[in-house]
């Protein structure tokens, strides 16, 4: 409640997701920012306000202001909409990132019952967030599923 501004003032949104990832082998639950960086503020704009927001700390520019117009862009309708809808969905998404090895790549096994093989990537399974290796148990070929962070690159 600055200078009696508040009242130019609507909703602040800060769009989080809930997100599923792994993390030293368990599954772990967090809310990230859609937008890091950006605040989303239903403002009415004026002098004293663009001042304000200019004048604070940490805020670098606005989204859509150019070297002639310096006021930001506004939101359409359909994006707020989205982006409400996405903040509005408590469905956790599951994040499973790229692993750093393709098929066809030598790696090793660096936790569960094969700790310490090495082995050859068949298969990435994105959707799973697993990787199908070739391993060589006894002189033969075994292949076997694993999680990304079971294995590391040799």
């Amino acid at each position: 409640k600055i200078d009696g501004l508040e009242e130019f003032f609507g909703q602040i949104h800060i769009p989080i997701e809930k997100v599923t990832e792994m993390r030293r082998g368990k599954r772990v639950s967090r809310e990230r920012k859609l937008f890091p960086g950006y605040l989303m503020v239903e403002v009415e704009f004026n002098d004293p306000i663009l001042y304000l927001f200019r004048e604070t700390t940490g805020v670098g520019d606005f989204v859509g202001g150019t070297a002639t117009h310096k006021l930001p862009t506004p939101m359409s309708e359909r994006e707020i909409e989205r982006m409400l809808r996405v903040k509005g969905d408590n469905v956790a998404a599951t994040v499973v990132s790229r692993p750093a090895f393709d098929a066809g790549d030598r790696i090793k096994v660096k936790d569960g019952t094969f700790a310490g093989m090495d082995g050859e990537v068949k298969e990435i399974m994105e959707a799973l967030g697993r990787v199908k290796v070739e391993l060589t148990i006894f002189g033969r070929p075994v292949p076997v599923e694993l999680e990304y962070w079971q294995v590391e690159i040799v």
